[in-house]
């Protein structure tokens, strides 16, 4: 529990360097460590939580994303102006939907459930798990003394205060600090209430967690948690162009000033703001999202800007502001956004500025295109289907009902509509009923009619299993969706086409989905409708090579445990840690990820190398026992500060001196020789007891010391590794016994730093050049 405060709320325990920053120093940090070009904050103020932001944002991302890959829910059709938002929000685990993928996006936050969602959208996600785990029972305790309306309890132990009034749910006193007492129903969200009542972001008196949020309210949560609060008291009573403005609560107008300022709220188009009208589930996820726009960088896991240099139906590659080119699968069930609109990948275009989404496997799962490179491309559709029924109307425009997969369209053919055979063009008294096409349609009309099969021909649909070609005759061997298989022999003259574009018979691939057009029991016309992908990725380690005069190939085996032989082309790249290496640094064991184009190898990045026996020689910093009672993992610590984490195997021979001993007598400060296979130590021998733990996390040179007004940045160089770290004002310097300042450090320097983060709590300089 907390110790005597003078402000309500618990406070989990974090150091204090953790809080404001200069922006500029937040801006080098995040370009030199994660690589990335720009982190700027909305209005460029600095946010307090932004050295945590990041790392938190991505494993929360990663969890989410490790539920699912479909992004989108089965309720948004309303709600089409917030999709996108939506879709990246879920996508970034800061908001999630009900049983059976719904949303509701219409139905009006409480404060609750806005609160959890503005916690997540600052990644203390787990802090607030942890606090409701450790708090649950003392709410419990107190639901037990109100039902029992123990008076005494109530007022002596709980120092409770308006617990019964209906206004407000209350707070009570405890072991020296003040705690907003939380509903049953909402207790689902305590851990998000409480780390919002301590960070400040909502004052005691004004939480209600079951009561809908307000705008007014919703705004004034969000300025305190971007940290952006002084700002807003000193706009109390700044202009605000809203007819209903004088309609804000006392207090609350400066709030509003400042969050219409960062461009997390816009107005109605009556240039109303409705200060009291609850916030929707739609509308948060949409603030939330400009919210978090404003601060992601253009370069992090899972989540990139940049050109589009490449695109196909099944991948995109971009360059970002680095100079850096990424490619990405595309999944077949990715969301595609031109601007606010939803699209298709064939909407995206080379020199489109797109933002992209991805998941664990690297596959892109959301596209937006932000800027496009032309004009905003004309509304354009594709139709497959067969003629129901043809009519002309009182106007003399032709329409046409269309049975499709999906149902029934209804279409209106342009005046000058092309219709064609893939040999002639005809008028349009040639369409009958019967006749199945593929169209082309723009702006609502049908300009495009290619006949496929007539009443002379019949069409089936299928994925391709093999192709064969003797002699003159090419045969493919389909499966239908029925199950059945069926080997089909293509006519000399068989058109074949993708999109509209005709392909080479070369060009169809095992797994591609197509529509086969047959006549006289040879098929004419082949209308893919969906490619196997030219590029995926296979992810795993690599349990047999096989290396010829002529090729390599190697076998992975997935998490799934499924086995890939994998034919590696001959002019492969392999890289490992960033540097291109020979294919014959690829070993059995090695953790790899492979790209796949057409089925052949031709990028290994070698993720993590085979550890064979290894020795290490240290000292004992941590014993823990795991879930297993009678298995221990020591921590080793090396005099250059780093660690090793090592599972004692239950065969390990442990030793000191000439003698035998076990497990259970190893002890912290025992200084140690250790052989590990990977993880596991499989022998031990105690050198010495008792012995000093190296100090620090991070031993190395200084690099380069660039110093600014409030701190200083240190790149630390050990063995070929540069880490970055920042030491300011309550960073502790010392050299020779003799305390320093981070500004009396210095370029060459040699140094031991104990870490939070990337933050300096203690730096000893060890010598000087």
């Amino acid at each position: 529990m907390a110790g005597n405060k003078k402000y309500p709320g618990y406070r989990p325990s974090r150091p204090v360097k953790l809080r404001l920053r200069a922006a500029v120093i937040l801006l080098l940090t995040f370009s030199m460590v994660l690589g990335m070009s720009g982190f700027a904050h909305a209005n460029g103020k600095a946010h307090k939580h932004m050295t945590k932001f990041l790392e938190k944002l991505i494993k929360q991302a990663e969890k989410a994303l490790k539920k699912s890959n479909k992004l989108g829910f089965s309720d948004l059709g309303s709600s089409f102006w917030a999709l996108e938002a939506i879709t990246r929000m879920r996508g970034f685990g800061i908001i999630a939907g009900y049983d059976d993928n719904v949303f509701m996006p219409n139905n009006p936050v409480k404060q609750a459930e806005a609160l959890a969602m503005i916690v997540r959208a600052y990644g203390f996600e787990d802090e607030a798990e942890e606090l409701a785990s450790r708090l649950s029972g003392t709410y419990l305790s107190l639901d037990q003394d109100l039902k029992k309306q123990d008076r005494k309890r109530l007022q002596n132990y709980w120092h409770y205060g308006k617990l019964d009034d209906s206004d407000s749910p209350g707070w009570f006193y405890l072991d020296g600090s003040w705690y907003p007492y939380v509903p049953v129903p909402a207790r689902w969200s305590l851990g998000h209430i409480l780390i919002a009542v301590d960070e400040r972001w909502v004052d005691l008196a004004e939480l209600n967690p079951e009561k809908p949020a307000s705008r007014a309210w919703v705004a004034k949560v969000l300025v305190k948690a971007s940290g952006n609060g002084k700002f807003a008291e000193a706009r109390m009573h700044a202009p605000l162009d809203f007819k209903d403005a004088p309609a804000i609560p006392d207090g609350y107008w400066g709030y509003v000033a400042q969050a219409v300022e960062m461009g997390l709220f816009k107005g109605y188009v009556d240039k109303t703001f409705q200060p009291n009208k609850p916030v929707t589930r739609a509308e948060l996820a949409t603030i939330l999202d400009r919210l978090i726009s404003q601060e992601l960088p253009e370069e992090m896991p899972y989540h990139v800007t940049g050109t589009v240099r490449y695109v196909s139906s099944s991948s995109i590659e971009i360059e970002v502001a680095s100079g850096k080119t990424y490619k990405y699968p595309i999944s077949k069930d990715a969301m595609v956004f031109v601007g606010s609109e939803q699209a298709s990948v064939k909407d995206i275009k080379i020199g489109d500025t797109v933002r992209i989404l991805t998941n664990l496997s690297d596959v892109a799962v959301l596209i937006t295109v932000v800027k496009s490179s032309t004009p905003a491309p004309v509304p354009t559709r594709e139709i497959l289907g067969t003629i129901d029924f043809k009519v002309t109307t009182g106007k003399g425009e032709v329409v046409l009902m269309v049975k499709t997969e999906e149902g029934s369209e209804t279409l209106t053919l342009e005046p000058d509509c092309t219709i064609t055979d893939g040999r002639y063009e005809y008028t349009v008294s040639r369409l009958a009923d019967g006749d199945y096409i593929y169209a082309k349609e723009r702006n609502g009309k049908v300009y495009y009619i290619w006949i496929l099969a007539d009443e002379d021909s019949t069409h089936i649909s299928g994925t391709i299993k093999a192709k064969k070609t003797t002699g003159a005759t090419r045969m493919l061997t389909i499966e239908t969706k029925s199950g059945q298989e069926r080997v089909l022999t293509l006519h000399k003259d068989v058109a074949i086409t993708y999109y509209g574009e005709p392909i080479a018979y070369k060009d169809l691939s095992v797994e591609d989905v197509a529509t086969f057009v047959i006549r006289d029991n040879q098929v004419v016309r082949i209308q893919v409708t969906e490619r196997f992908s030219e590029t995926r990725y296979v992810s795993g380690t690599v349990t047999g090579i096989l290396i010829t005069t002529e090729e390599m190939n190697i076998d992975v085996v997935d998490s799934s445990k499924k086995l890939h032989n994998i034919t590696l082309s001959s002019n492969v790249r392999v890289t490992y840690k960033g540097e291109v290496v020979p294919r014959t640094q690829i070993h059995g064991g090695d953790k790899v990820k492979v790209r796949l184009v057409n089925n052949t190898g031709v990028e290994v990045e070698i993720l993590e190398k085979y550890q064979a026996m290894q020795e290490t020689t240290g000292v004992i910093s941590e014993i823990k026992t795991t879930s297993s009672a009678k298995a221990r993992a020591i921590t080793v610590k090396q005099d250059d500060c780093k660690q090793f984490v090592l599972k004692i195997s239950p065969t390990a021979e442990i030793s000191r001196g000439a003698s035998e001993i076990s497990p259970d007598r190893l002890a912290v400060g025992d200084k140690i020789k250790v052989k590990h296979d990977g993880e596991e130590a499989v022998k031990i021998e105690i050198l010495a007891s008792n012995q000093a733990i190296p100090f620090g996390d991070l031993y190395g040179k200084l690099e380069n010391v660039t110093l600014h007004d409030y701190a200083a940045v240190l790149i630390v160089e050990h063995d070929g590794e540069k880490t970055l770290v920042i030491a300011d004002s309550e960073t502790k310097v010392s050299y020779n016994n003799k305390i320093r300042g981070w500004s009396d450090l210095r370029k060459g320097d040699v140094v031991r730093i104990a870490l939070d983060g990337h933050t300096a709590v203690e730096i000893r300089i060890v010598s000087r050049q």
